[in-house]
């Protein structure tokens, strides 16, 4: 409790002072501020032979890290750092000195960066006694309310010794160095132009400049093709546009690129450019392919297809074959699994073998279901802030298979090994990956394009303000807001994250939380023998209703498939918390009945309308949705868990039927229904009308 006093008193304090410009002033900010033990002002340490801060520490010190501002993001990222001298005295494996930037979220959970120093996620100095100049870009999490900087020792703090310096502090908003936009592309895929047919293509473009320059500045650029092909050029691009594109503007095999960039209007230069995504006119084969229409609908073999999935990584957790799973989740609604373990065998401890994941690509067709292939966890080293990093998940991943070495050696010899087989939906590539990794993503969906342009890449988003930026990554895209856990919003994140995945223009298929967050956060295994202690954490997986508001919200806000995360979960958590696997396998299997029944509506060759709402409520999201057989179906999702109570009416000579909800009050009203919907907690009603009147 006195480090937490400590510690707020400290921000309270800092925040007292302006900082001039960039850079602090210490003697400034710390002549009427009571120091730690270990920190004081070095009259003569800095580099022009000024005040500089320094901190001393011995192996016996409490460890103790020094705030120098704390602040509200108004920007998705800031520069920090400034300039570090070490003592010679400074050692230990995995000590750090220097400067760290701490974001806190709604979620309650502390994510610190830290540069200037050794360890792990800090810059190797010499410890020579001489300055060294470092600094670092934070990107800001969606979820952050608040971001510290400071200095401080990190690492092996029993045995910390020594001295550092630091001088020249500074921490500022970076500049926009990029535009940031938005495309649709309307016709089958992601790119995929097919066939000789004339296609749609229509262009939004939303551009940011760089900070604290007037737009007004600056031509806004969309360029379609590049070079001496450029089929079209649009200035000031405020709407959206739409043109015609065919066989004749390229040849099968060509990309054809569309750029977006800002161009100033008294040099002709162009700033802050980016090529956003790109078009290429394959062949594929019609009977055996996946695309996506002009709704963001997908497509197998040329009829629709919703994906209601499952993440899978059983293997990793018990002495099962994940195959013996696939018959328990056939005999349900869900149609698509997506392991994480294809290419290795925690049980067989090896690569598996063409032909073992053939024939487990067989096993599911035989099941009838389809398999987003996770290649993602194909090693693709990055030096990536400074720790090497590889593409995707770290468990199972691969850096060898088959004889062979180097991420796209492996990916061709995969996806040519399984591209035709009927099995495949899909190939996932990113999983929550920042925008660092954003050449590599590319580069791995043009490669897959090329290799097999009948199957989509799909990645997955979890932070919001990457996706207008990061939409050439993937053909398909996702997000996992994850709502339920301790300290963190309510089903209202979950609308947030979908419908910004959804103005992209991009088909989204969204990924719902089935797991105990707790999983993750608690070390659980502390409390196998007492659950109870476990739930008192306040740490537990989605209740039936939650699950069902989060799902509909999602197909609220445009998504047209939905993978739960995680199969594994229902597996490992249920007995931790004194549950049982039967128990949260059916609310899962409830929650795919319930989109079976929807999917006639949300995959429809129809536009979604407005809800007529007598008295809406901003914590309330709804829409109506027409399938092609005449049949209508309101969704209206309570988002928070307080109360709240609604009016809207339907036109209709039959009185609806309630699919899933309750405390619904129906009146007729003037050639239709006045309904009356209240909801004390998280909660969903569905309707379905089958005789309507427009």
């Amino acid at each position: 409790m006195k480090k937490y006093f400590f510690l707020s008193l400290l921000s309270f304090c800092l925040s007292l002072f302006a900082w001039a410009g960039d850079e602090f002033s210490y003697e400034d900010v710390f002549k009427t501020l009571k120091l730690p033990p270990t920190f004081s002002i070095d009259p003569e340490g800095a580099r022009d032979g000024g005040p500089a801060l320094m901190q001393s520490k011995q192996p016996d010190d409490k460890h103790q890290f020094l705030v120098l501002h704390a602040f509200k993001p108004e920007y998705p990222k800031y520069q920090f750092g400034g300039w570090v001298r070490v003592d010679p005295e400074l050692t230990g494996s995995r000590d750090a000195a220097g400067f760290f930037m701490q974001t806190s979220g709604i979620d309650g959970m502390q994510r610190s960066y830290y540069i200037g120093g050794a360890g792990d996620a800090g810059r190797v100095l010499p410890a020579d006694g001489t300055w060294q100049y470092v600094e670092a870009v934070l990107e800001i999490p969606d979820e952050a309310v608040y971001v510290q900087f400071g200095v401080s020792f990190r690492g092996g703090l029993s045995r910390t010794k020594g001295k550092y310096w630091v001088d020249g502090a500074f921490v500022k908003p970076l500049p926009m160095d990029q535009a940031s936009a938005s495309v649709a592309v309307r016709h089958p895929l992601g790119g995929r132009l097919v066939g000789d047919s004339t296609v749609n293509v229509r262009v939004e473009g939303s551009f940011f400049g760089t900070y604290g320059e007037d737009m007004n500045d600056f031509f806004k650029v969309i360029e379609l093709g590049e070079g001496d092909h450029v089929i079209r050029r649009v200035y000031h691009i405020d709407e959206a546009i739409e043109f015609e594109l065919s066989p004749a503007d390229y040849p099968t095999g060509v990309d054809i690129p569309i750029r977006f960039h800002l161009e100033e209007k008294e040099s002709g230069k162009v700033r802050s450019e980016i090529a956003s995504t790109s078009l290429r006119r394959v062949e594929i084969d019609p009977a055996n392919s996946v695309t996506v229409d002009e709704r963001g609908r997908t497509l197998v073999n040329g009829q629709p297809f919703m994906p209601i999935g499952l993440y899978m990584g059983v293997e990793n957790r018990v002495d099962t074959l994940m195959t013996e799973h696939f018959e328990l989740i056939a005999d349900s609604d869900f149609n698509t699994v997506k392991p994480n373990t294809i290419l290795k065998s925690s049980i067989l401890r090896r690569e598996r073998t063409a032909e073992e994941i053939l024939a487990i690509f067989d096993e599911l067709e035989a099941f009838g279901l389809k398999c987003v292939l996770h290649i993602s966890n194909v090693k693709d080293f990055r030096d990536d802030a400074h720790r090497k990093k590889y593409l995707g998940m770290s468990y199972n991943a691969v850096e060898k298979w088959q004889g062979l070495e180097g991420s796209n050696a492996i990916l061709r010899k995969v996806v040519e090994t399984l591209k035709g087989h009927p099995a495949l939906l899909a190939y996932y590539t990113g999983d929550e990956l920042r925008y660092s990794w954003k050449d590599v993503l590319v580069e791995k969906r043009l490669l897959l394009r090329e290799i097999d342009p009948s199957r989509p890449t799909w990645g997955v988003f979890m932070h919001m303000h990457l996706i207008p930026r990061m939409l050439d990554c993937y053909d398909i895209i996702g997000v996992d807001p994850y709502p339920i856990r301790p300290f963190y919003g309510s089903i209202g994140e979950v609308q947030k994250w979908a419908w910004e995945a959804n103005r992209s223009g991009w088909p989204h298929w969204d990924v719902p939380q089935l797991h105990n967050f707790g999983q993750y956060n608690s070390a659980p295994r502390r409390y196998q023998d007492d659950p109870e202690a476990f739930k008192q954490r306040d740490q537990r997986a989605p209740n039936l209703d939650e699950l069902k508001a989060m799902v509909l919200t999602m197909a609220v806000e445009g998504s047209k498939g939905f993978l739960f995360y995680a199969y594994n979960g229902l597996l490992f958590e249920a007995p931790t918390i004194g549950e049982t696997f039967e128990q949260r396998w059916q609310d899962a299997k409830d929650v795919a009945t319930l989109l079976k029944h929807l999917e006639p509506f949300i995959m429809s060759d129809h536009d979604r309308e407005e809800i007529s709402w007598v008295r809406g409520n901003p914590d309330v999201v709804g829409t109506r949705m027409l399938a092609d057989d005449g049949r209508e179906a309101v969704i209206v999702v309570n988002m928070v868990n307080q109360t709240r109570e609604v009016v809207f009416r339907v036109s209709s000579s039959v009185q609806p039927e309630v699919v899933s909800g309750h405390r619904v009050v129906m009146s007729p009203f003037d050639g239709g229904y006045e309904l009356t919907w209240s909801s004390d907690l998280v909660d969903s009603l569905v309707l379905q009308i089958s005789d309507t009147e427009s």
